[in-house]
């Protein structure tokens, strides 16, 4: 049987090797043997004297006892010793012992005693009120010495519960463990005998002897009905269930290590990624490549196919730039012009050629947007946009409502579209999604989850715990398959798994299934769901720097008026515009020829006009802008009480 400490070493050095940097330990402790002798009284309180044994490296003030508080009435005493270094247990006398300085705080008592790079032990006892139960039928003691609240690994740990004055037990006395680190029970004449050769830290067990209820005479019911054959039945399930977890466990070991070396070696590869390796250190395509493409594909590289409302700006250029469209420069609708925000003037595009030869994602658009007029033209007007703004909503409140259909009906055609333009196979040539993050969400990840439920229901954990874990797991990939932001929600789903996962059910002996968890981060978090495709790297790279140079003044424009106005172009489409009109607005000549260029008619004009819309946008559609971017117990009648941990300080 495997223990915690497996995971440990699986998990944490490579964590630590991403994540942290090296750490040496100034000072260190072992807890090297523990010895219990507890009483349970006539009255239900509980007795116990317990000596352990530390080496300590370094300097430390003292130790600590961690008791929990589930199903007692609380702590009557606690008291620390200073005892002799051969001392044992069963041979302590008040003569030979030297009190302590007892300090509490919450669960934790710290016994205060200077150490430093030696081997020393110390002697507590206390006793708890009320920890046994009294049916009609049966006394019970059902109980956690140690359980998570402890971190530190118990070596040489050997535990004897007696019933007080009892030399004896009677022959209706039981005694059961659950118990999944290894420890080792037996029923003697005179109590209960548990020994662990090395109990790890956070790991729990409980011992449960049931004897006559004669015993408690001096303790009221704690319901009065019977109870044995109950508690004999929770515990053949409990044996028959253990029996079917330990036929499991070398089949989830072996698929879970499949898993691990499987899911590390995509970690490796999402952490190099070889497209991300070209698109950093690769080529880069210079000013003048970047300028001969068009608008759209340079936004696409950019949003990385997450588009937003404003790129319908990108996808008019680019029917312009390739000739489909003409352009003309006009005063605004008289509606527009009654928000005293928005421009004079505006653009409109004509269609002149036919486009049937154009992408799905292009006709659907022109279809979308461009009406026919009397003169059997197709047009589309910048100002026929439904937009939502101060001035629209103080101006035309009389029609707000049907502005909001307007605006509805907009975002449903532009999400329609949005899903075709990501799909093109054009646009792919240069950036495209990753499949590999596909079959990561949509295979990967449920087959894992389900390999997972299938762990915690042949694990021992308790059934709520197993029933919440599973509608929890559920209900996370929920989100990932069906919303938004699956990569970080599925980096976030993996984490919290790798440090919650035994609280979930998970037993020791499952740590490979545990470890799964942290390649899953490092894929989940690395693997890209869009990248540029590895001739598109050098354009993407080159995009980059035209938007750094951009910023920096550092461009060499072309005097080509075209070439000029494509650039125009571009800046405006890259949400650059009024950068690109402020710094090089005296360099674009205003031009009487408008028919041609119309965009370099009133640069200043052009960048306003593209700067109210931008604006606009953000603030009617701000929901497409903020969604794209780039230890078991048995489960019995009443369940185990204390609970607790041993340490230092």
């Amino acid at each position: 049987m495997f223990s915690k400490t497996k995971t440990l070493f699986i998990v944490i050095p490579i964590f630590l090797l991403f994540f942290f940097p090296a750490k040496v330990e100034a000072r260190s402790f072992s807890i090297d043997a523990v010895d219990v002798n507890a009483y349970i009284y006539p009255d239900g309180d509980l007795y116990v004297e317990e000596l352990y044994t530390y080496t300590f490296a370094g300097k430390f003030n003292g130790t600590t006892r961690i008791i929990g508080d589930d199903d007692f009435d609380g702590v009557e005493f606690f008291e620390g010793y200073q005892v002799p270094d051969d001392a044992e247990m069963g041979k302590i006398t008040p003569e030979n012992v030297t009190p302590l300085q007892v300090e509490r705080e919450d669960y934790t008592y710290k016994v205060h005693r200077p150490y430093k790079d030696e081997t020393k032990k110390v002697f507590y006892r206390y006793r708890l009120k009320n920890v046994a139960n009294k049916y009609e039928d049966v006394g019970e003691f059902y109980w956690r010495f140690f359980d998570e609240m402890g971190d530190n690994d118990l070596n040489h740990l050997r535990i004897f519960v007696h019933l007080y004055g009892e030399n004896q037990l009677s022959e209706n006395t039981h005694g059961f463990i659950h118990d999944l680190t290894g420890g080792k029970m037996e029923l003697t004449e005179s109590g209960l005998y548990y020994h662990n050769e090395k109990l790890p830290g956070g790991e729990p067990f409980e011992l449960r002897l049931l004897f006559p209820s004669e015993f408690l005479s001096e303790m009221e019911y704690t319901e009065n009905k019977e109870m044995l054959p109950t508690m004999l039945a929770e515990e053949d399930h409990y044996k028959k269930k253990l029996s079917m977890r330990n036929d499991w466990l070398p089949i989830s070991e072996k698929v879970s290590l499949v898993f691990f070396i499987l899911f590390l070696v995509l970690s490796l590869y999402a952490i190099i990624f070889p497209k991300r390796l070209v698109r950093f250190f690769g080529r880069s395509a210079d000013f003048s490549e970047i300028e001969k493409l068009d608008s759209f594909i340079l936004v696409a590289l950019k949003r990385k196919l997450k588009f937003m409302p404003e790129d319908i700006n990108a996808v008019l250029f680019r029917l312009h730039q390739k000739g489909y469209v003409s352009v003309e420069h006009i005063p605004s609708s008289l509606e527009y012009q009654e928000d005293e925000y928005a421009p004079d003037h505006t653009f409109t595009f004509i269609l002149e050629k036919e486009s049937s030869d154009l992408s799905e994602h292009e006709k659907y658009f022109i279809d979308w947007l461009f009406t026919e007029t009397q003169d059997g033209k197709r047009v589309f007007s910048l100002d026929q946009i439904p937009l939502s703004t101060i001035g629209t909503e103080t101006q035309n409140w009389r029609n707000k409502e049907q502005r909001g259909r307007e605006i509805r009906d907009f975002e449903k055609q532009f999400k329609e579209w949005k899903k075709l333009a990501s799909k093109d196979p054009e646009l792919h040539r240069w950036i495209e999604p990753v499949k590999l993050r596909k079959i990561f969400k949509y295979g990967i990840i449920p087959v894992w989850l389900i390999w997972t439920v299938i762990n915690l229901i042949m694990g021992m954990g308790d059934r709520l715990e197993v029933y919440l874990g599973m509608g929890g797991i559920a209900i996370v990939y929920l989100f990932i398959a069906f919303g938004k932001h699956d990569r970080v929600l599925s980096t976030i789903l993996f984490f919290i798994l790798l440090v919650v996962i035994f609280a979930a059910g998970l037993d020791p002996g499952m740590e490979y299934l545990q470890a799964t968890a942290f390649p899953l981060i490092l894929i989940s978090a690395f693997l890209p769901t869009v990248s540029s495709t590895y001739y598109g790297a050098a354009y993407y790279r080159g995009m980059k720097k035209w938007i750094k140079g951009l910023r920096k003044n550092q461009l060499q424009l072309p005097t080509d008026e075209a070439r000029l106005e494509t650039c125009f172009q571009h800046a405006i489409a890259l949400e650059q515009g009024s950068l690109f009109e402020s710094y090089y607005g005296e360099k674009i000549h205003a031009t009487t020829t408008g028919e041609l260029y119309p965009f370099l008619i009133a640069p200043v004009e052009t960048a306003q006009i593209y700067s109210y819309h931008h604006i606009a946008f953000q603030s009617t559609y701000s929901s497409s802008y903020s969604s794209s971017s780039g230890g078991g117990s048995s489960g019995s009648s009443g369940g185990s009480g204390g609970g607790g941990g041993a340490g230092a300080f």
